[in-house]
Parts: structure tokens; sequence; C-alpha cells
């Protein structure tokens, strides 16, 4: 699995990420990979792990945004 995919994977996951939420998911057609994206409220950044027929494949890894308003760590 190429990065590229995994980047546009997390890029389709990240407007579906709320607040209130603990983690939002995406699936592939026929649930081969999956991408969790969350945030990290205490650090104020947002975080995506990959995994493929449910074994991890990326663990949870920093998407590199910063947001606007946290204090940076």
């Amino acid at each position: 699995m190429s990065s590229r995919l995994v980047f546009i994977l997390a890029a389709i996951c990240l407007p579906v990420l709320t607040w209130g939420a603990d983690s939002e998911c995406a699936e592939s057609p026929r649930h081969v990979i999956k991408v969790c994206v969350s945030l990290q409220a205490d650090q104020g950044r947002a975080v995506f792990a990959v995994s493929r027929l449910g074994r991890p494949v990326l663990a949870p890894s920093s998407l590199g945004l910063d947001f606007v308003g946290e204090p940076q760590k």
C-alpha cells in the first residue's frame, strides 16, 4: 500500500472528524483497509491509524496539523 493512498484516505476522513467524537473511521468498499482519525484534545492534535484486514498497518500517528488557539508542545 502506498503512502499516497494512506494520505488520501486520511484526507477523506478528516472532514468527518468532530470535536465531540472519540474516533471517526472509513473503510474501503470491501472492508479491507480501515483508516481512523481522532483528536487528542489534551495535546491539541489529530492522529490517524490504518489497519488492513483487522491488523494494524500504521500505529496512531500525528497528522502534523496545528490547531489555532491550542497550546503547542
